[in-house]
């Protein structure tokens, strides 16, 4: 099928593609290309669809879904992407491409509903809102010859592997709210992870395996942002404007 990329942001995925077999067609680079599906797991970003709709839903919020939320997309665990981006570095022949997909179809409003099933919250959450531009229908790959040629093949079912990721999330985001860890910068937080020193006080530091690194990372975050807006504050005026003129000027130029 030729590509033909409906945005910006596709179109910058399929120009990789072009830019890849171009290399290889006239300088036979040794290069494959894998083009895996959606991809779910742990410690995922909280800007992707499913640890945003947790979020939410575990905060009693309005759970966003573009559009009609008709939108199909092919879910895979990121084990199972992982295990494959490795069967084609090993086993794929240079220049060809490879689709990784689990053949597990979801709507995302079927994954909106079914978070907030797991989680006891009502499907009045469900909020509709603008659909962006350019936001494709559905999203399918084709892995039949992926599955002969590299033997691999997806092996957590999504309905376990699923069901095991809301878990996760949402435990971790139940704990930082008990602990009051997202609003505060203070003692709590240095304690459990190191705060300026890097050096976790062993009194909360057992804390750490229960939140797990998808936690400590969002804290981490806000101690970052934290110290930064806190050195910023120190800054003379002068040096704020003269940091503000170079940034504008570097952006111009983007």
């Amino acid at each position: 099928t030729k590509l033909r990329p409906s945005s910006p942001y596709s179109a910058s995925k399929a120009s990789a593609d072009l830019l890849t077999i171009a290399a290889h067609t006239t300088y036979l680079q040794d290069v494959v290309i894998a083009r895996c599906t959606n991809n779910y797991g742990p410690r995922q970003h909280r800007e992707k669809l499913i640890p945003t709709l947790i979020y939410h839903a575990m905060r009693d919020e309005p759970l966003p879904i573009y559009g009609s939320g008709q939108q199909i997309r092919d879910w895979i665990h990121v084990e199972d992407c992982a295990l494959g981006l490795i069967a084609a570095f090993e086993h794929g022949t240079p220049g060809k491409i490879y689709h990784l997909g689990a053949r597990d179809e979801h709507t995302n409003l079927g994954i909106a509903r079914t978070i907030l099933k797991q989680l006891g919250k009502p499907e009045s959450l469900i909020c509709h809102v603008d659909d962006r531009p350019g936001h494709d229908a559905r999203y399918a790959l084709a892995t039949r010859h992926s599955l002969e040629s590299l033997g691999w093949k997806a092996r957590i079912p999504f309905r376990t592997g699923f069901e095991e990721i809301v878990r996760e999330i949402s435990s971790q985001l139940e704990l930082l709210a008990n602990s009051q860890l997202v609003t505060q910068f203070g003692t709590n937080i240095a304690d459990i992870t190191g705060g300026e020193t890097g050096v976790p006080n062993p009194a909360q530091s057992a804390l750490r395996p229960a939140m797990g690194s998808w936690a400590i990372q969002f804290i981490n975050h806000g101690l970052h942002q934290h110290r930064r807006q806190r050195s910023q504050s120190k800054t003379s005026q002068r040096e704020t404007n003269r940091l503000a003129r170079f940034v504008t000027q570097d952006i111009s130029y983007q």
